[in-house]
């Protein structure tokens, strides 16, 4: 099936189909990897880990803001265990600069508990600590109910078939 196909194919509601299809995932990837070969992540990260938390912070700011945060962040809270068990005052601080600090420590920590219970302290799919360029959309409910999504585009973690079929999307 054309690329073209499987990334816009639409209901006739004009919705589109499957937007998380393991498919069109693959698609939309192989096509961005064919246009832009040699892109670099902007946010400083040396893990998935370190990535997923910065993903979350630059809503609504600056990569060079986030990239001034995160070395604070990760010295206090260096793994999803540490940052799950935090007080939440105390990621607020962290984040403040980083505005929407609120919501923002919320999401952080709840994406944390998340990969603490419930993917062994791992970025959901787990894959390739080591910056290798695959990637993964997680979704994670993060705030116990209300429906309050952190969506993270992570660039290291795992292949989209591997998080798809970890029960994540």
């Amino acid at each position: 099936m054309p690329v073209e196909k499987i990334v816009f194919e639409q209901t006739k509601g004009g919705k589109t189909k499957q937007p998380l299809a393991v498919e069109r995932v693959a698609a939309i990837l192989g096509e961005l990897r064919r246009l832009y070969p040699d892109v670099v992540c902007a946010l400083n990260h040396k893990n998935a880990f370190e990535l997923t938390v910065p993903t979350i912070l630059s809503a609504q700011c600056t990569d060079v803001r986030v990239n001034l945060v995160t070395p604070a962040l990760f010295k206090a809270f260096p793994t999803p265990k540490a940052m799950a068990a935090a007080s939440l005052p105390e990621l607020e601080e962290l984040v403040r600069t980083t505005g929407f600090f609120r919501n923002k420590a919320k999401n952080i920590q709840g994406a944390a508990r998340v990969m603490v219970e419930q993917f062994g302290g791992k970025v959901a799919g787990g894959g390739a600590e080591d910056g290798e360029r695959s990637a993964g959309v997680v979704l994670w409910d993060c705030g116990g109910g209300g429906g309050g999504y952190a969506c993270a585009a992570t660039l290291e973690a795992a292949g989209a078939d591997e998080i798809y079929g970890s029960g994540a999307g």
